[in-house]
């Protein structure tokens, strides 16, 4: 107990002495503008980093139909962007591990043959989902039961 009575106080000091040593004469920050339209054109909000290695991204790749504004695109001005409907993972990126680069091959493969790999989406169980929703109704009626 005592120990906990010492590190405590340890700790309010610490914090209070930062708050103290802050100049009277800095006033208030200004409170910054957060209005607008706010959107991340990434896929999964996973943005390269602005040096060294990035994330594993999409190799799939599909012509831009519109532009930012809206309006369609020519095939000759349109740039190749990420194809969200063909998720095939970069295997080559060096952040990943040999048996990582392995299994997110396997699953590029897949995706590019048109197969279907196990997901938590896709593997869906309503035997299980039905069980679970009965067994949640026989738990809150017995509760209601009981009060």
């Amino acid at each position: 107990m005592r120990t906990f009575i010492i590190a405590t106080t340890a700790a309010a000091g610490l914090f209070a002495s930062s708050a103290l040593t802050q100049e009277r004469s800095q006033g208030t920050a200004s409170i910054p503008d957060f209005s607008g339209v706010w959107g991340n054109p990434y896929l999964y909000g996973i943005e390269p980093p602005l040096s060294g290695l990035g994330p594993v991204v999409n190799k799939s790749r599909r012509r831009q139909t519109l532009d930012a504004d809206g309006r369609p695109l020519t095939a000759a001005n349109a740039p190749l962007v990420s194809d969200a409907t063909k998720l095939v993972g970069d295997y080559t990126n060096p952040i990943l591990r040999p048996e990582t680069a392995e299994v997110v091959r396997k699953h590029a493969e897949m995706s590019l043959a048109g197969l279907g790999y196990p997901s938590p989406r896709n593997q869906w169980q309503p035997v299980l989902a039905a069980r679970r929703a009965l067994h949640f109704h026989e738990r809150c009626t017995a509760i209601v039961a009981a009060a």
